[in-house]
């Protein structure tokens, strides 16, 4: 989403989601975050909204309620709303939110795009355990439609320096294409619950709702490129995400996949095909350019 579509277009997103009745213009990106953090403090969401700056929560009252803001959403087809399991020790969770600030801090250093928009959307990252999921696998972090602005994460202690940066990008991704949809309407979700309407994911491989299926085509997509532009490295020795390689080639076919859908504008906006097809076009790119420096 921010390499596709440019920090200007986030943040107009951002003002169009909180603008409400305002009057006043916002002139700063810190009246826009105010704003911002106003609306999401409003009726409509549970989750509680850290108005603070030290956005890594350490209060396990504050822990348990932005969990339970995950349990809510309309499709949960891995019963992804059991994923996040119990707090850590005091000991654990200060030694892991060193690790993920270290982390941010250098992603934030690496690309201007992020470190603007990174602190006008995310409020609050928290660190619970993680349970597994009816299919067996286990959740490194996540993000909820019901909890704009607050990631989880439980960060294994194998997990790299660079496993976490791409954490960070994955789920601000996710956090976009929330405040994206405020605006342009993505999906009609009536429709994408049948399974005749599943189509492939790019992260997990397998049939799921276009919902989900089209964020993990701009999560991979926004991975592969910050790979390529700032990251310095094609996946290799790293847990949480495939090689560049495997990712664009999964990428593509899950673009395909949704692509092939004869009823496609049934069931999305024309804002949401736009996001699949410039993935794809962004992936063929990536793979065109890695294909020719391997000729070379």
């Amino acid at each position: 989403m921010l390499t596709l579509y440019g920090t200007d277009e986030v943040i107009r997103n951002v003002y169009r989601l909180s603008r409400g009745e305002r009057k006043q213009p916002v002139t700063t990106t810190g009246e826009l975050r105010d704003q911002y953090l106003d609306f999401l403090s409003g009726d409509r969401f549970k989750a509680p909204v850290n108005l603070g700056t030290e956005i890594f929560i350490k209060d396990p009252e504050t822990e348990r309620r932005l969990a339970a803001a995950y349990s809510g959403g309309i499709l949960n087809d891995l019963d992804q709303t059991n994923v996040i399991g119990d707090s850590f020790d005091d000991e654990v969770r200060d030694r892991k939110i060193a690790t993920a600030r270290s982390a941010l801090a250098e992603l934030l250093t690496l690309n201007e795009d992020i470190a603007v928009v990174f602190p006008l959307v995310i409020h609050s990252v928290f660190l619970k355990q993680t349970n597994r999921l009816d299919n067996g696998s286990a959740a490194h972090g996540g993000s909820s439609s019901n909890a704009i602005g607050s990631i989880w994460l439980s960060l294994n202690d194998t997990l790299t320096q660079n496993d976490v940066m791409e954490l960070f990008i994955h789920e601000l991704t996710h956090h976009l294409l929330f405040i994206d949809e405020y605006s342009h309407n993505h999906f009609v979700y009536e429709e994408i619950g049948k399974k005749e309407n599943y189509a492939l994911s790019a992260i997990r491989g397998t049939h799921r709702p276009l919902d989900k299926v089209i964020h993990s085509i701009v999560v991979a997509t926004e991975l592969v490129t910050a790979r390529e532009r700032y990251l310095g490295h094609g996946g290799g020795e790293l847990e949480v995400h495939p090689e560049s390689h495997k990712i664009l080639e999964d990428t593509l076919a899950s673009c395909a996949s949704v692509l092939a859908l004869e009823n496609l504008e049934k069931l999305v906006s024309d804002r949401a095909i736009d996001f699949v097809k410039s993935c794809a076009s962004r992936c063929e790119s990536l793979q065109a350019a890695r294909e020719g420096s391997i000729d070379e």
